[in-house]
């Protein structure tokens, strides 16, 4: 079984998958969704836009908090996710920037205030899941990749991996609509 993370009142569940081998990624993330158990939320990403399990459970974490505070950047808190994850306010350049493709390693974030129901949710996904974690494991690579991507330069405070996560989570936090 995969990890249960506490984020708020909330519980996570993050998966990475080593290849997506659905061409219509759009029609498997609605496939997926419709199956999940009421009250499981999801959001799927390319795994090289994952800077660590840290970055989602972040992100995450703002999301949850922008919406108890009636503030999310987009009408779902799914979306708000993406864009979050992402560090953009633009759901389209979100989507072409990190959205899940075909022939490359994904990332499924299942989150719900309903423990039991997330984790009957993670335990039939991976069934059909090419399950790896290894994907979602930060690294210089996906450093200069999401640097390049969110317009940052090269700045030597940032090539520790924990000073680059938090640099992402407070990105995410300065998003506002």
């Amino acid at each position: 079984m995969t990890d249960i993370h506490r984020v708020g009142d909330s519980y996570a569940v993050i998966l990475g998958m080593r290849c997506v081998n659905v061409k219509e990624t759009g029609k498997l993330i609605d496939r997926l969704r419709k199956a999940l158990p009421e009250g499981v939320l999801m959001q799927a990403v390319r795994a090289d836009a994952i800077y660590g399990v840290d970055h989602v459970i972040n992100a995450l974490r703002i999301a949850l908090e922008s919406q108890r505070r009636d503030l999310l950047l987009a009408e779902k808190l799914e979306i708000d996710l993406l864009l979050r994850i992402a560090c953009v306010d633009q759901i389209s350049l979100a989507l072409s920037n990190i959205g899940l493709m075909y022939h490359k390693p994904g990332c499924l974030v299942l989150f719900s205030i309903h423990k039991r129901r997330l984790a009957m949710a993670a335990k039939d996904i991976l069934q059909y899941l090419d399950s790896d974690n290894s994907v979602l494991l930060a690294s210089k690579m996906k450093r200069e990749r999401i640097s390049k991507r969110i317009g940052l330069e090269t700045s030597e405070y940032l090539q520790n991996d924990v000073t680059f996560s938090e640099f992402l989570s407070e990105k995410a936090a300065l998003l506002n609509r």
